[in-house]
Parts: C-alpha cells; sequence; structure tokens
C-alpha cells in the first residue's frame, strides 16, 4: 500500500534536502516525477523549494567569500569574471576570425592583402584592447608621403 504524502511531507523533506528534489524523491520513497507534480499541485512546496534553494545560494556564497579571504586564487578569479564585469574584468572568446587575419600579417605591408571586413575586424579588437584607432595602410601611406611623421 502507498501511503499518500501531504505537503507538510514535502516540504520537511525540501528542507532536510537543500532543495535537491531527487534526494527528496528518496526520502519520500517516491518517484521524482511525483515531486515535480507536487510543487505544480502545491504553492507551498513550489515555495518552499524556492526558499531551500536561496538559502543553499546563500551558503555557498558565504564559502566562496571565505575562500576568497583566504588567498583561494581560484575563487578570486571566478569572483572577479562573474561578479566584476561592470569593471572590466571578463573573459573576451577567441575570434578565430580575428587569429587568421593576425597569421596572416608578418609585416605591415601584408595589411594590402586584407579586404575591407578583415581590415575592420582587425580595427575593432584593436580599440577593444584599448590601443586606439588603427590607420590603413593607406593613411599610413599618406601620412609618409606629407612629412608629418617626421618629428
Amino acid at each position: 500500500m502507498t501511503t499518500k504524502r501531504k505537503p507538510a511531507d514535502y516540504v520537511t523533506a525540501i528542507r532536510e534536502t537543500r532543495g535537491a528534489l531527487s534526494a527528496v524523491a528518496d526520502r519520500l520513497g517516491v518517484d521524482v516525477r511525483t515531486v515535480y507534480r507536487a510543487r505544480d499541485r502545491w504553492p507551498v512546496v513550489r515555495d518552499a523549494i524556492e526558499e531551500a534553494r536561496e538559502r543553499q545560494l546563500d551558503f555557498t556564497e558565504i564559502k566562496l567569500h571565505q575562500l576568497i579571504a583566504d588567498g583561494n586564487i581560484t575563487a578570486i578569479i571566478f569572483y572577479l569574471k562573474t561578479q566584476g564585469k561592470k569593471r572590466g574584468y571578463i573573459e573576451h572568446p577567441i575570434d578565430l576570425t580575428l587569429v587568421s587575419i593576425v597569421q596572416k600579417i608578418r609585416d605591415p605591408a601584408q595589411l594590402e592583402g586584407l579586404n575591407d571586413k578583415e581590415l575592420d575586424r582587425l580595427a575593432a579588437y584593436v580599440e577593444l584592447r584599448g590601443l586606439g584607432r588603427p590607420k590603413r595602410l593607406a593613411d599610413f601611406e599618406r601620412t609618409s608621403d606629407e612629412g608629418l611623421d617626421a618629428p
């Protein structure tokens, strides 16, 4: 005979397992789909899951801050990458197209072989890195012709 579970049974199991629904199912001796149905049926169960997950998140954040205070470099890097974006602590994905463009360039004369799209992409990358907007090869030649590059 199967025991019919009440919302309070679910809430107790949710609190004891910190919101891990498969653990709730194991504790109550039911299938995890039954826990999902209880969540969908009873607001008190849904609220208990949300509260347990928030508490677990708070607990984890406290542990992260403890690791940071202890000088754990991995924790410090993780925190800066996830929370320090406004201050520029972001990881830029590798632009493989840009890598292939840069590999083509061995000396400035090779800029002539790049098409406009490649030059624009390269310019955007240089500008993003704070190196200023690069000039096109024609601009360099004009500058040299006019003697503007002399000290």
